[in-house]
């Protein structure tokens, strides 16, 4: 292939990229629990100048480590406190990461398997919501990503390039501030097995003194700082409840059986995920014939093959089960199917792949036509489902291509399917069912600067919108005319204890069983003096 027409694919592919990391990131709302509340703690952190211990309505939040709230603040900053603001941040994670991991497979592979590999990231829309979300997960993505990457470097050049062991340990150092000690453990499991299996264990150039100290001042620093300041007690209460408490059971009913991590990862990855086990068939038993006794390719599949299925298997043991967790396998596995696509003479698989395809797109649609017809408040817009049949369309290019034989447009076309996809969910779909949500259904009645008081539990979202804490109802500061946001359930309880009240709106809660219910109070319950 001539330079200026590969040039030009690498252009239209990455602007395509880019469009798909970025669609949509100022039209949703701030309105997801872990979104609002990761949202709400960066603008904390912002407006009370105290950079170490997060807070969420204006309650210390031990969660996760600050890493993601400082780029929320940057993007304050830059773009102002908004949704775009909180997201954009985590859009160029997604970006870099992917121009990263492009980068290392052409000079692992070659243009054809990057273009591959490209595809793949484009077709990939559980990536793409997942870079759409204000949660530290991009970052730990980004961070672990290319950690191992450089790691791998490292390894590659036997311990002579030092420069890379700086690199992997501070890009670790800022995973382990993303999201906690357990970058740092699927880095040492990874790195000691894939060694293992290479009969090179050698431990002691990974305890080179200076870079080391560069990974525990990054790594360390805050965590040192928040544990003096707070006598230990975040440090306890993150390590302890949302680490071990999280990996040994179940948290916010996220439980299940181990399948479920993998069920996470097939669907994250479908269709092309069912060639995943051709794929090591192709890989390792044909021993990748064309690149001969090049030590470094055939390394480095056995690498992403390990780094992989080491994040699905370690996150299989874990109780806590959630479809983000899995996420930092899928350059990996993306990896080794762009090679088995690019290497493959065949085009056979393409056949399967676009079947696949063809009822993914009918599925989505005609599913999503039926299952919002079922869900009363969002009944009326389930016309919005139709509109993923556009998908068709690449896919009818896509089998011209496949019965050409020209294998490299035929995935193409069911590449662009997928990203048609995703960009309908991020611009028109899920914008207007977004409006539906109970935050902005009900924000002519409190956004008028109204006293407001929260009762047992509300959508943290209200917090972001609002713009500053909401205090919990208090019997000696409440008055008549005050605002009060709860949920339908508890009004039976906020009754007994005397309180007399007006229902003002009473909406559900978007694809979810809570019902947010906007109230004013009449009264509060009379105080006994005597006691």
């Amino acid at each position: 292939m001539y330079k200026p027409k590969r040039t030009f694919i690498y252009s239209v592919l990455v602007v395509i990229i880019i469009l798909l990391h970025f669609s949509g990131t100022a039209k949703l709302s701030i309105y997801a629990l872990d979104e609002a509340k990761n949202a709400v703690a960066a603008f904390e952190m912002y407006e009370s100048n105290d950079y170490l211990l997060p807070k969420f309505n204006n309650q210390p939040r031990y969660d996760k480590p600050p890493l993601h709230y400082y780029f929320f603040i940057i993007g304050y900053k830059i773009f102002g406190y908004n949704a775009f603001g909180a997201r954009f941040f985590s859009a160029l994670a997604g970006l870099v990461c992917m121009l990263v991991c492009a980068k290392f497979v052409k000079a692992q592979f070659g243009h054809r398997v990057t273009f591959f590999f490209l595809l793949l990231i484009a077709a990939n829309i559980h990536w793409m919501v997942q870079f759409h979300m204000a949660v530290p997960d991009p970052f730990l993505i980004l961070f672990l990503t290319t950690s191992y990457l450089y790691g791998f470097k490292y390894y590659e050049s036997k311990y002579q390039v030092i420069r890379y062991q700086y690199y992997s340990y501070l890009l670790l150092g800022l995973a382990v501030l993303s999201k906690g000690p357990v970058a740092l453990l699927l880095y040492m499991i990874t790195f000691i097995l894939f060694m293992l299996f290479q009969k090179r264990l050698n431990l002691k150039p990974w305890f080179r003194f200076f870079p080391l100290c560069l990974f525990i001042l990054v790594a360390g620093s805050w965590y040192a700082l928040v544990g003096m300041t707070t006598g230990g007690n975040w440090l306890g209460e993150f390590f302890l409840k949302h680490n071990l408490s999280r990996f040994s059971s179940p948290m916010e009913g996220h439980g299940g059986s181990f399948l479920k991590t993998w069920l996470f990862v097939f669907i994250g990855l479908f269709p092309f995920v069912i060639f995943l086990p051709k794929a090591m068939h192709f890989l390792y038993v044909k021993k990748l014939r064309e690149y001969g006794d090049s030590i470094s390719k055939n390394s480095f599949l056995l690498f992403a093959t390990l780094a992989g299925f080491i994040i699905l298997i370690f996150f299989s043991f874990a109780s806590t089960r959630l479809p983000n967790y899995t996420v930092p396998a899928y350059p990996w596995f993306m990896m080794l199917l762009a090679v088995y696509f690019g290497k493959v003479k065949s085009i056979s698989p393409l056949i399967y792949v676009w079947g696949l395809s063809f009822l993914f797109v009918l599925t989505l649609a005609f599913g999503g036509y039926f299952g919002l017809a079922e869900i009363t408040y969002l009944s009326d817009h389930k016309h919005l489902a139709l509109y993923f049949l556009a998908g068709l369309f690449p896919l009818i290019f896509s089998m011209i291509f496949i019965r050409k034989n020209q294998k490299l447009k035929a995935f193409a076309g069911i590449s662009i399917s997928y990203a048609v996809a995703s960009l309908l969910f991020f611009l028109s779909v899920m914008p207007a069912l977004d409006q539906q949500n109970p935050v902005l259904l009900t924000k002519s009645i409190w956004d008028k600067g109204e006293r407001i008081y929260y009762y047992e539990n509300f959508n943290p979202a209200f917090v972001f919108y609002l713009q500053s804490p909401v205090e919990r109802l208090d019997l000696s500061s409440a008055k008549s005319g005050d605002l009060i946001i709860s949920r339908k359930r508890y009004l039976q309880k906020l009754d007994t204890e005397g309180y007399s009240y007006q229902i003002l709106a009473e909406e559900n809660d978007l694809f979810e069983s809570p019902i947010t219910v906007i109230l004013r109070l009449n009264s509060p319950p009379q105080r006994d003096e005597h006691k």
